[in-house]
């Protein structure tokens, strides 16, 4: 996979402001209060939080002047030399604060979550949402539908340690630098290259005069990017992901197909979809099939069947990269993969 792992919070800790409060202004004033990040450098794949004036007899808790989304690079090392933190992602607010702002700036995603919800199945663990009713939400996240246009928004200095590891400069600081400044995973060899990232587990990979470079080899793809272009990654995959998709219209069905690459020990989840049927063609490999509690191997050339509303897994048991062929069949023209 050429995106990362997601985000990590490596160490627990506490707002730099007085834990009383911060409940206080989470639980009792009514805002919606966002936990950012103090930055340890300057960086293109992050969002930004621009802190304003203080809080009435809370001086270490601010409002949000504004949010800026992965800057460019001299705009986001302005933002850290004036004092902006980085967005983690971490908002604390009450329930009712969070869905009373989201039925204010963004209804349609409120109304079909919460037809999903009433229309759901109920298990002794869990909830199964509809599906199509879910997928009717528009797709956008909650900085964007929400805290982007609210006016009542605080932000504080989370104190620990925090990594967003979902950017690859970020995964790449987890490992020592040389002397050089370096860092590498795998079978690498450098020559000639300076503060740069080669991951590359599966094969030899020489790099000759890299500067600033990332350098990510999967058994699916290559990456290369500039580190000042990391923010684009995530756009350059899903543009990779939809190309490699078919889609055909047979009646009132859609049939779609998608390759699917999994490295040695792979797994995996496959949530279940009420209308739609999957099928699987593996191309090479030995993958292991688990569900409703029953595990099966299957080699080049089988294939097997899961059913609608039904979870499942999917292993690699071998160590090559296994390739198969995903199938979806789904019914009444409704719901994407």
């Amino acid at each position: 996979m050429l995106l990362p792992p997601k985000t990590l919070l490596l160490a627990v800790g506490f707002p730099r402001c007085d834990p009383e409060d911060f409940r206080d202004i989470a639980q009792r004033i009514g805002r919606l209060a966002v936990l950012g990040v103090r930055p340890r450098h300057a960086s293109s794949a992050l969002g930004y939080i621009v802190p304003g004036a203080a809080l009435d007899g809370l001086p270490r808790i601010a409002r949000v002047s504004r949010f800026v989304e992965k800057p460019e690079a001299e705009i986001a090392a302005s933002l850290v030399s004036s004092g902006a933190l980085w967005n983690a992602g971490i908002v604390v607010a009450r329930t009712d604060i969070i869905i009373a702002a989201i039925r204010k700036h963004e209804p349609d995603v409120l109304i079909a979550v919460e037809r999903s919800l009433i229309k759901g199945a109920s298990e002794t663990d869990e909830i199964q949402l509809t599906q199509a009713d879910f997928a009717a939400a528009p797709r956008i996240s909650f900085d964007n539908a929400v805290l982007e246009r609210h006016e009542f928004v605080a932000v504080t200095a989370l104190d620990a340690m925090w990594r967003d590891v979902g950017t690859w400069a970020e995964v790449a600081d987890l490992y020592p630098a040389d002397g050089d400044g370096n860092r590498k995973n795998g079978r690498v060899q450098l020559t000639s290259s300076h503060n740069s990232f080669v991951l590359s587990p599966h094969r030899l990979t020489l790099g000759i005069g890299l500067d600033d470079l990332i350098v990510v080899d999967t058994p699916d793809a290559l990456l290369i990017a500039n580190r000042n272009n990391l923010g684009l990654v995530r756009e350059a995959v899903e543009a990779m992901d939809a190309a490699s998709r078919l889609h055909v219209e047979i009646g009132n069905e859609q049939l779609v197909t998608k390759f699917v690459m999994m490295g040695d020990g792979e797994v995996k989840f496959c949530q279940p979809h009420t209308n739609h049927s999957r099928y699987w063609i593996v191309l090479q490999g030995i993958v292991r099939l688990t569900s409703k509690g029953n595990s099966s191997t299957y080699g080049a050339n089988e294939s097997f069947y899961v059913p609608p509303g039904v979870s499942h897994t999917i292993a690699n048991e071998g160590s090559p990269p296994c390739q198969l062929m995903e199938i979806h069949l789904i019914a009444n023209n409704v719901g994407q993969v």
